[in-house]
């Protein structure tokens, strides 16, 4: 397995963990950035001004280089104001065993999504369009301010309505004035503009048939033939590359699907990760084929089936994905004092090789993760944010940068590869593309990893 380290921790406390530490590496030279955009490689989106995975990078950078208007002089002038709105969005009411009728309003946990030039059925050009969903278990297609079509539908004027499911209602973590919420969609989706109908991928839980994945049209909101997709672990465990798991969605909540959905670079496949509501469960990463329509593989954070927070993968942001096809994720706490465990990869970053199948092929666990577990300082909390230099001015052209609940920020290496500048004299061997790094891997020792 590859060998990391974290070359910069910018730390708000001490650690005094029983941790072995990697030596430092060498300074970084001054290096030009060129962010993974999420139109790049697999063409998650060629258009200008579309936003079809949160950050609008499937790297997480977030960075658009197309972007002219929103600056920090401009916003100086002139300030953020509300420009529309839609109507209020669908509530769920439900009567409960003891007759007692509750009403919950929409809570929008997905980040907005947003398409330009969409050819919806019944206007004569084409309209820019915002994709969100809410916890009530409903997903939406609203009107945005169009520059092609004076006569377009209002902004905030919902274009079409779709209830995937009958959100479960969970106890969760809030006040004893209202301990139960609704859980529907938690997660961001992600948009597939190339496919024909282009289509939104998103999860809702229902209150019977439990975690399920949606192919659902940008066109009309129809959800499209094959789909939803069960999430359980009669579907999970045969899959499982790292086992034996267990995956429960009950009253409790337990695992729960928050973090944003992210694609391959040619879209094949939808990575759809998993934490643990109320420290309930261990985390977990799932692969659905979208061709198919059918999950493919399946990695709990911690090969245990105890019912409790390990490994959990439950970062708002999600995974990222980088050129090549290799996904990064962060993983949460794992039980206190467990310590060096095979198959246990609590407050990490973990790299997944291209495939179908979940194969590790990286791993970064902080020094101090003992720490970690005991101050419940989780890695997960951000997203790994992936990229890429010049590699005619730096040795270390492929970085991942993350952060974690105690403040700490990581600048993270892959320290088997070197790459040569190609503007650089000849060399006897060409080395491999950049893009290939992350995914090399040494044959697999016959030795159960520790984390």
């Amino acid at each position: 397995m590859k060998r990391w380290t974290a070359c910069i921790a910018l730390a708000l406390g001490a650690s005094t963990a029983a941790c072995s530490s990697p030596a430092p590496p060498d300074s970084l030279a001054p290096a030009t950035v060129r962010p993974l955009l999420a139109s790049e490689g697999g063409e998650d989106s060629s258009r200008d001004g579309d936003i079809v995975t949160v950050t609008g990078t499937r790297s997480r950078s977030g960075w658009n280089a197309a972007e002219r208007k929103l600056s920090p002089s401009a916003i100086a002038r002139t300030g953020l104001t509300q420009q529309w709105q839609s109507p209020v969005l669908d509530s769920f009411t439900v009567t409960g065993a003891d007759g007692v009728t509750t009403t919950y309003p929409p809570t929008a946990w997905a980040s907005p999504l947003i398409i330009k030039n969409v050819k919806m059925p019944g206007f004569a050009k084409k309209l820019t369009v915002l994709v969100t969903a809410t916890g009530t278990g409903f997903i939406y297609g609203i009107s945005a301010p169009s520059e092609n079509d004076a006569r377009a539908p209002s902004p905030g004027t919902i274009l079409w309505r779709t209830q995937l499911t009958t959100p479960a209602i969970v106890v969760g973590t809030g006040t004893a004035v209202n301990p139960l919420f609704p859980i529907g969609v938690l997660s961001t989706p992600v948009i597939d503009v190339h496919a024909k109908p282009p289509r939104i991928y998103v999860t809702s839980a229902d209150a019977t048939a439990g975690w399920q994945v949606f192919a659902v049209s940008l066109l009309d909101g129809s959800i499209l033939p094959g789909w939803p997709v069960a999430i359980n672990d009669a579907v999970l465990e045969p899959l499982n590359q790292n086992g034996p798991g267990s995956f429960t969605f009950d009253v409790h909540g337990r695992a729960v699907q928050r973090s944003a959905l992210n694609l391959s670079p040619n879209r094949s496949l939808l990575y759809i990760p998993f934490g643990g509501l109320r420290d309930l469960a261990a985390g977990w990463m799932v692969v659905v084929d979208t061709k198919a329509a059918a999950v493919v593989s399946s990695f709990s954070g911690a090969a245990m089936t105890t019912q409790i927070a390990n490994a959990g993968m439950w970062g708002q942001f999600g995974a990222a994905v980088d050129d090549d096809g290799t996904m990064f994720m962060t993983t949460g706490n794992s039980p206190v004092g467990l310590g060096p465990t095979p198959h246990v990869y609590g407050e990490s970053l973990l790299a997944f090789a291209p495939g179908n199948t979940l194969a590790l092929t990286g791993r970064y666990t902080p020094f101090n993760y003992c720490d970690m577990e005991a101050q419940d300082a989780d890695l997960s909390g951000a997203a790994p944010v992936l990229i890429t230099l010049d590699p005619c001015t730096t040795s270390t052209p492929r970085l991942a940068v993350l952060g974690s609940k105690a403040g700490n920020v990581y600048l993270v290496i892959d320290l088997t590869c070197r790459w040569r500048c190609p503007r650089a004299r000849p060399a006897a061997k060409i080395q491999p593309p950049m893009s290939h790094c992350w995914a090399r891997t040494r044959r697999r020792s016959s030795r159960p990893s520790a984390r």
